[in-house]
């Protein structure tokens, strides 16, 4: 069943969301370090975020 999995899934989504953007800020970052420092910016943000990306929908 897939199912159990899909709110984790979307959870650890929201978690890397800002990895990109950290790359692109800092180049000199490994795709680990930037997946790492984007779960630690958004280590209290995810319901926000996930708000925020709703808040489109419309």
């Amino acid at each position: 069943m897939v199912v159990p999995f899909v709110i984790p899934g979307i959870m650890k989504g929201i978690s890397y969301s800002q990895a990109f953007y950290l790359l692109k800020d800092h180049p000199e970052y490994t795709i680990f370090e930037a997946l790492g420092e984007s779960r630690r910016r958004m280590h209290g943000y995810k319901w926000r975020y996930f708000m925020l990306n709703l808040s489109f929908i419309g």
